[in-house]
């Protein structure tokens, strides 16, 4: 379960994950109370420990959230890779997201998040909608707020050889956001591979 956090309410998303790898999207939609997320997390069985929030907006809010409930954070950045040792072979690997990082929220507390790709967690989304990564399945009834989300960037090539995923309709890109975030989580767990360089 992912959460995109506004000034509002969130944008929440619940996908289930096999070890094929697939996915499904079981929901997503705008919740305007923490009342309803916590029960749209219960009605899903979704973990705490599997629930992540982006921490773009508000930090140290999202940071609070993340002690109260035993959730994590996740902080996209345009940077592509982070170097770390694979523990399999002792070797160094660049990765699409950082190692575990901690936020000193005071009282003796601290909130788990991790940094990673927004370039390759939208790669990696728009290759499993479309069957090459991964299987991802959607409801027939799946809001058609999702696909205006997932239209709203485009990859672009803002300078000669360089490509980007563009927001092209301004504050319309949540979905995409929450999905990049799932992404991420299923990297992170081992059930998908980003096969990047090694160092």
């Amino acid at each position: 379960m992912t959460l995109d956090r506004q000034q509002a309410g969130w944008w929440v998303e619940v996908w289930a994950w096999s070890s094929e790898p697939a996915s499904w999207q079981l929901f997503f939609g705008k919740l305007e109370t923490m009342d309803l997320v916590r029960l749209v997390q219960n009605k899903y069985g979704v973990p705490d420990a599997c629930v992540a929030q982006d921490r773009r907006y508000q930090p140290s809010q999202v940071d609070a959230d993340s002690v109260r409930y035993g959730w994590r954070g996740l902080m996209g950045y345009p940077r592509k890779t982070w170097t770390m040792r694979n523990e399999a072979t002792d070797k160094l690997e660049n990765y699409p997201h950082s190692e575990p990082r901690f936020a000193n929220i005071g009282g003796g507390f601290s909130a788990p998040y991790y940094e990673f790709s927004s370039y390759h967690a939208k790669d990696m989304v728009a290759d499993g909608l479309a069957g090459k990564l991964f299987k991802c399945w959607q409801p027939k009834d799946v809001n058609p707020l999702y696909g205006e989300h997932l239209q709203a960037e485009e990859k672009q090539e803002v300078r000669p050889g360089v490509w980007a995923w563009v927001e092209i309709k301004n504050n319309h890109n949540h979905g995409f956001d929450t999905s990049a975030m799932h992404v991420i989580i299923a990297v992170i767990a081992g059930l998908v591979r980003c096969k990047l360089d090694k160092v």
